[in-house]
């Protein structure tokens, strides 16, 4: 009576499964729930640091590309910035008031026909319109109330942006020169002096001067020692090097062309060179004492 029968518990035609099949599923549960073992693991790790370690070089490779670009690309913003500027101020050079009708009374209308002569005005020497040294650069022009204006003085500017009094007969000056590692500029108009740009290491300024003569006029390029006549500085050509900020892998063995024409290294850094000419506009000035 003690003796229950389990098979008599079971819903009709249920069968237990026979012993074998229920030692195999016990086995392939028992063998899928074993994990992992000490090699798999540590060579799990290995390929999982390497994975790491590449990923950590290429992003590496990929910011010093990224801030070499960066570097590149604000320097060339900073240089044509400052040539734009010195470029402006050395092609307006020398400008001056014109008499639109020579010989003519200031009452006459001027005819195209009509010979064309400068006005002396705010100029008593040549080295008002250029003059400097080959690490500094002035130049100069006359402010002077337009014919068809009423008080209204030139477009030109100084290098600043000044322009001073139109009805002054003013002579509006411009000098670069080198602080440090800025480019600066200053006027003759009380502004004082102000950086352009940054991260200069050497501004190099050659003159374009032209001999006179019969037939073709030569032009040689020169030192500021070298120029004898002011009067004949045609252009004038500027060097500028710069310097990025950030950091690079440069060998040692590595050099660039200076603004001098020499080897020059890195040293650690980038370095970019720009060099730009500018024509002087204005000729037949007042050549005073």
């Amino acid at each position: 009576m003690s003796h229950v029968d389990v098979s008599m518990s079971k819903s009709p035609g249920a069968r237990r499964p026979p012993r074998r099949a229920r030692m195999m599923a016990g086995g392939v549960q028992r063998r899928r729930q074993r994990g992992v073992t000490l090699v798999e693991l540590m060579v799990s790790i290995a390929i999982g640091l390497l994975t790491i370690a590449v990923a950590l070089g290429a992003l590496m490779v990929s910011r010093g590309v990224s801030s070499t670009v960066s570097d590149a690309a604000q320097l060339q913003q900073q240089a044509a910035y400052a040539l734009r500027i010195i470029g402006q101020q050395v092609r307006q050079a020398g400008a001056t008031q014109l008499n639109l009708a020579a010989g003519k009374d200031s009452a006459e209308d001027a005819l195209a026909d009509d010979p064309v002569s400068y006005l002396k005005t705010g100029y008593t020497r040549i080295g008002d319109v250029i003059s400097g040294t080959d690490t500094t650069l002035t130049v100069g022009y006359s402010n002077y109330v337009e014919q068809n204006t009423s008080n209204v003085g030139t477009m030109f500017r100084s290098c600043l942006g000044g322009h001073g009094d139109p009805t002054a007969d003013q002579l509006i000056t411009s000098a670069f020169r080198l602080d440090g590692d800025e480019l600066k500029c200053n006027d003759n108009l009380g502004e004082g002096a102000q950086a352009l740009i940054k991260n200069v290491t050497a501004l190099r300024v050659w003159y374009l001067v032209q001999q006179p003569g019969n037939g073709t006029p030569a032009t040689f390029r020169a030192t500021a020692d070298e120029v004898s006549n002011w009067a004949n500085v045609t252009a004038v050509e500027v060097c500028l090097e710069l310097r990025g900020n950030e950091l690079i892998d440069v060998p040692s063995t590595a050099w660039y062309t200076n603004c001098q024409g020499g080897r020059a290294s890195f040293d650690g850094r980038l370095r970019m060179v720009f060099r730009d000419t500018f024509q002087i506009r204005s000729q037949g000035l007042y050549q005073g004492p």
